[in-house]
């Protein structure tokens, strides 16, 4: 695919690439494939392929430690999918995003990002998404030295992960 004109074709593959590379812990050969993609989506745009790219990226540039990188590309990925009303990705976006916030050290505003997509979660009856949402803001909170919202963190945590995995968790 990298020497075909078919840059739909490519651009596809070069994402699976991408993924397949990230899994095995190849994240520079990832990057390079993503970037590969980009340029074919340049040609041939597909909004939402674009948005799994940046996700993707995203992903690896947090997975290095670069969060103002990582917070552009969820950026970029969360106005595709809104583009393409995409609704689940976009708030899986917001939960992304909210965590690189806080590795930015921009708690409060993570914290507003976090109680959006914590509510957006309860609504679509997301248990899984919840769990995870309410342990970032309960990180959040002892990074903040809120203790008193750790103490209602805890408490909602242990109801919605019993509601998730039942009494055998």
């Amino acid at each position: 695919y990298l020497q075909s004109d078919d840059h739909a074709e490519r651009a596809r593959a070069m994402y699976q690439h991408a993924v397949v590379s990230h899994y095995c812990g190849e994240l520079a050969e990832a990057m390079v494939a993503l970037m590969e993609a980009e340029e074919s989506l340049q040609r041939v745009p597909n909004v939402k392929l674009m948005g799994l790219v940046q996700r993707l990226k995203g992903d690896i540039y947090s997975d290095g430690c670069l969060y103002a990188n990582a917070l552009e590309a969820y950026t970029l990925a969360r106005g595709c999918f809104e583009e393409q009303g995409l609704g689940e990705h976009v708030l899986y976006m917001d939960y992304d995003l909210g965590g690189t916030l806080i590795q930015l050290r921009r708690f409060e505003d993570a914290r507003i990002k976090l109680d959006e997509v914590l509510r957006s979660a309860r609504l679509a009856e997301d248990r899984a998404l919840m769990c995870g949402v309410i342990h970032e803001l309960l990180d959040l909170s002892i990074y903040m030295d809120d203790y008193t919202m750790c103490g209602v963190y805890i408490e909602m945590m242990e109801r919605e992960e019993l509601l998730l995995y039942g009494m055998s968790h």
